[in-house]
Parts: C-alpha cells; structure tokens; sequence
C-alpha cells in the first residue's frame, strides 16, 4: 500500500477496513504522517552538492571507451533506463551488447554481478 492510499480515509473509515480501532486508525494516520514530513524535511535540506555527490557515488557500468566513460561520469549509471540514439552503423548495438556483458561481471573480476535488460525495439536480432 503506498501513502496516498489513506488520503481521504477518516480514522472511522480506516477503522473497518482494516478491522481494528478507531484509536489505533488514528495512530497510524499520525505515524505515517509524522514519517512522511520527516522524510520530506530530510529532502528539503538535502543541498544540491549532496545530490551531486551521491550521483558520483553511484553504481556505474563501464563502456570501455574512456573518453565516453569520462562524458557520462565513470560509465553509464545502474538502476536507470539508458537510451542510446544515433545513425546506423556508429555502434549502439555494440555499445549495448557490451553494457549488458558487462553487467554480468562477477564481483571477484571487479564487476557488479549483475543483471540487464536489452531491449530491441527494431526487432534485428529475430
């Protein structure tokens, strides 16, 4: 269940759907919301200099070509979706073939053994 899931529940309604009190529906009410503004102050302070020092901390996948590596900050970011463009022949499938091997390094080779997702959207490798 996500937060704005009791938006809009009164402590009675909440009550009955979950079966308990009144006076324990209106302690989770004031629980999650004390949460939620901590972790929204907590947000709110962050500077903009943190979240660029947790973007370099971040996980990356090299592509093996330096210059590009150094472009995208240390390779290509994990846990987010990359799309890569560009004329035919300049190497995205090659690009993307490598990002997915290299995905997959074991930890002792000083990879991420990981996993990764390649989607061909053309439809070239059926």
């Amino acid at each position: 269940a996500m937060v704005n899931d009791l938006d809009g529940y009164s402590p009675e309604e909440l009550a009955i759907e979950l079966g308990t009190s009144t006076q324990e529906a209106k302690k989770l009410i004031a629980n999650v919301r004390s949460e939620v503004s901590s972790c929204l102050k907590q947000e709110m302070t962050r500077s903009g200099m943190d979240k660029v020092n947790e973007d370099r901390a971040a996980l990356r996948l090299t592509t093996f070509l330096p210059d590009l590596d150094t472009a995208l900050g240390g390779g290509v970011r994990v846990g987010q979706l990359t799309e890569v463009s560009g004329l035919p022949g300049v190497g995205k499938t090659q690009m993307g073939m490598q990002l997915a091997v290299s995905a997959a390094i074991p930890k002792c080779f000083g990879g991420s053994a990981g996993e990764a997702v390649y989607i061909d959207s053309e439809g070239s490798f059926s």
